[in-house]
């Protein structure tokens, strides 16, 4: 089957917005391994698609053979069309669906919050809803409890959870370049243990939703910072540099211990690889809410640097230091626990932490399967 995917609405060459091309990376490298899948052709509604190249995160993926396009120039050539980036036409959808192709919603983002904040907060945004005649939407797994329930109200057509997936090829990529400038990446627990100099703790969360933001990170932070102000030598908060003047984040931050005793810095978005390495990080704090599995904490978990989280995925899997909630205080003592391990313990941290990855990468058979299923044509598909 030839299969059409729509391509991310951002363009930004930087790495917050790397997010969605990393999705889309993953799935294509599962649709190539399928042996349902021929022709695989990427989708940019854009007025003109001339001279247009991959983003370098598809052409680092590996996936030969993709193709560009316009929707209206592979109109007859589609078994199924895949909006997972921008929102394609929905008379082109209406047109080939009528043709027999089969029309697919990948939600890689919280719906919930997509709905609600954007009109709340008056940001720009396509149309979620816009007509398009879907047979399906997939969702990711950390997005069900809120989204599964919104979705088949408002799509009124059948909701499945996929797979989430991961590889490390692009995280290679970049720990790769960092090496050439002299810059090491991954955790030494023989050189940063208890009672040598405190950790250097980062904190990656996006800050553009209340589902993943650094409010309860840097609290968690601050509170090992009290407990024991030996702990943590520092604090780095990316993607906060754009709320640095409001008024609220402001004196929130100038709260905090950690921030009037010069521990923390507030920085730009960088991705994981690069904010571990240039900053010599020791540990990952982070928060999510309804909206976990972010390729932050994958990127953490490859490089073996311990990792405090509310994840209840992950802490199911046995993955991390696990804390409930909003609970920062409880967050700020499993930083400490963890400073306080022996190296031995950061060896068995690893091994889970890869078996966990090695269950998320596109290769699975179980992952493969699982899309396999959702690929079979119309008709037969359960």
């Amino acid at each position: 089957m030839n299969i059409g995917i729509s391509l991310p609405a951002l363009h930004k060459p930087d790495a917050e917005a790397n997010d969605p091309y990393l999705c889309l990376a993953f799935l294509l490298m599962l649709l190539r391994s399928s042996p349902w899948v021929d022709a695989l052709y990427l989708l940019d509604p854009r007025p003109s698609t001339s001279g247009a190249t991959l983003h370098p995160i598809v052409q680092a993926s590996g996936v030969r053979d993709l193709h560009v396009t316009q929707p209206q120039d592979v109109t007859h050539a589609l078994d199924m069309v895949i909006e997972l980036g921008a929102r394609l036409p929905v008379a082109w959808l209406r047109h080939v669906r009528a043709l027999g192709a089969r029309i697919v919603l990948y939600l890689v983002e919280q719906p919930y919050t997509r709905l609600m904040e954007k009109p709340i907060f008056g940001r720009a945004d396509e149309p979620l809803f816009n007509g398009a005649p879907w047979h399906e939407v997939w969702l990711r797994p950390s997005h069900a409890h809120a989204g599964l329930p919104l979705m088949r109200t408002l799509a009124r057509v059948p909701v499945h959870e996929m797979p989430p997936l991961w590889s490390p090829f692009w995280l290679e990529q970049q720990v790769a370049a960092l090496h050439t400038q002299g810059l090491a990446f991954g955790f030494d627990p023989e050189s940063r243990r208890a009672p040598a100099p405190g950790w250097r703790v980062g904190i990656f969360d996006a800050n553009v939703s209340v589902t993943s933001n650094c409010t309860v990170p840097l609290l968690a932070c601050d509170h090992a910072c009290r407990q024991q102000p030996g702990a943590v030598a520092r604090v780095m908060a990316t993607r906060t540099l754009h709320m640095k003047e409001h008024l609220t984040f402001n004196r929130l931050a100038s709260s905090l211990d950690c921030t009037r005793q010069g521990k923390a810095s507030y920085e730009p978005p960088l991705s994981f690889a690069e904010g571990a390495a240039r900053f010599g990080l020791d540990a990952v704090v982070t928060h999510q809410w309804e909206d976990g599995l972010n390729d932050a904490c994958h990127d953490a978990l490859a490089g073996g640097y311990p990792l405090v989280h509310n994840d209840p995925v992950l802490q199911r899997a046995g993955v991390g230091q696990y804390y409930a909630g909003f609970g920062a205080a409880d967050a700020g003592q499993a930083l400490l626990a963890a400073w306080a391990r022996e190296p031995g313990y950061w060896q068995d941290h690893q091994r889970t932490s890869s078996a966990w990855l090695r269950r998320l990468s596109p290769d699975e058979p179980a992952n493969a399967a699982a899309y396999q299923r959702r690929l079979q044509p119309a008709g037969s598909a359960a």
